[in-house]
């Protein structure tokens, strides 16, 4: 992981429970949210050595590779959970004991798809200074 997790929270700006996620922990155990943003994470690193990028064993990394993590771990977002952080109600109900309870939309698939080719596309712009071939593994 090029970032750590309290940096990720930071960066990208997510609230754990919009993903239906808990980031309360465990005794010493990571929370579930902590646990995803590990997860992908690893995906965002084996992408970006799948690009042909040598990623250094330690610290300091460059900006340009842990922006490209931020954003690839937002294509992860956003390809598990169709999370739309635009404000997009689906259902909005008020009144009860409750008060007022939202529910999220979420994305199709196809909506899904481009914002990940996106999100992918700018990394490796962000990496190499062009735009992805079409060849496999790119966005």
């Amino acid at each position: 992981m090029l970032n750590e997790v309290a940096e990720l929270k930071k960066q990208l700006r997510i609230k754990p429970k919009s993903l239906d996620l808990s980031d309360v922990r465990d005794g010493d155990s990571a929370s579930p949210f902590e646990e995803f943003l590990e997860s992908a994470a690893a995906l965002a690193k084996a992408r970006l050595t799948s690009w042909g990028i040598v990623i250094p064993d330690n610290p300091p990394y460059t900006t340009p590779l842990r922006t490209s993590e931020i954003l690839l771990i937002k294509a992860e977002i956003i390809e598990e959970f169709g999370y739309n952080d635009g404000f997009d109600p689906e259902e909005v109900s008020t009144g009860g004991g409750e008060g007022t309870k939202v529910k999220r939309s979420r994305m199709s698939a196809e909506e899904r798809g481009e914002i990940v080719e996106g999100f992918r596309n700018k990394a490796y712009f962000l990496l190499f200074g062009k735009h992805a071939s079409e060849s496999p593994g790119v966005a």
